[in-house]
């Protein structure tokens, strides 16, 4: 009876969500995502200061090729995309389906999407055309890698980076500090208080 119970008390939570409109869509969306699917690691979008602080370190380099883990629903992708040349491209990777339906709809040439996880980043940006990229950026959790996954997902951005390339990546743990110095030869830390919860970005330089 208590399963049952809690079943049917997340079966109401999800009627409600589907119930709210307008402007208390989007966050609701967010949370019921979080609730739903145990990679989702935010219950709301990052900030716009969160938000400016990351673009700031992917577009300081002018990279012409990026690739974003961890795109949800286009929140960073669209501003990185405003700052980006004309003749740039940007390859977003999803894994939870219900953000992809969203990223999706932004219309833009230089986009290129899929759906899928950042642990099969090769099958994945080969089947998109991907080989090198001047940045990468990660909003993907990555306390939810082991730590053989951390190592190796790492690697395989830093050969894929030219000299002077980068990896940004934000966080709300400091633990990617010691893989980063470890594989990077620069390594950038901020920290944005004006999020929930506070974030560091990584910026880490390929030399």
């Amino acid at each position: 009876m208590k399963n049952k119970e809690s079943v049917d008390i997340k079966k109401s939570g999800r009627d409600a969500f589907a119930r709210v409109g307008g402007a208390l869509r989007r966050p609701f969306s967010y949370l019921e995502t979080f609730i739903s699917d145990a990679g989702v690691a935010a219950i709301h979008p990052s900030s716009k200061y969160l938000v400016a602080r990351v673009v700031r370190a992917v577009l300081e380099c002018g990279p012409c090729a990026i690739v974003e883990f961890g795109a949800a629903e286009g929140n960073m992708t669209k501003k990185i995309l405003k700052g980006l040349p004309q003749n740039g491209t940007l390859a977003a990777i999803e894994r939870n389906a219900d953000f992809y339906k969203s990223l999706v709809e932004i219309r833009d040439a230089r986009l290129r999407t899929a759906c899928g996880d950042v642990r099969d980043m090769k099958n994945i940006l080969g089947a998109m055309g991907v080989g090198k990229a001047d940045c990468f950026v990660s909003g993907i959790p990555f306390s939810f890698l082991s730590p053989a996954e951390r190592s190796a997902l790492i690697h395989e951005v830093y050969c894929r980076l030219p000299r002077g390339g980068r990896f940004v990546a934000y966080q709300c743990t400091t633990h990617l500090i010691p893989l980063l110095r470890r594989q990077f030869q620069q390594l950038k830390v901020e920290l944005e208080l004006r999020n929930m919860p506070p974030h560091f970005v990584f910026t880490a330089v390929k030399k």
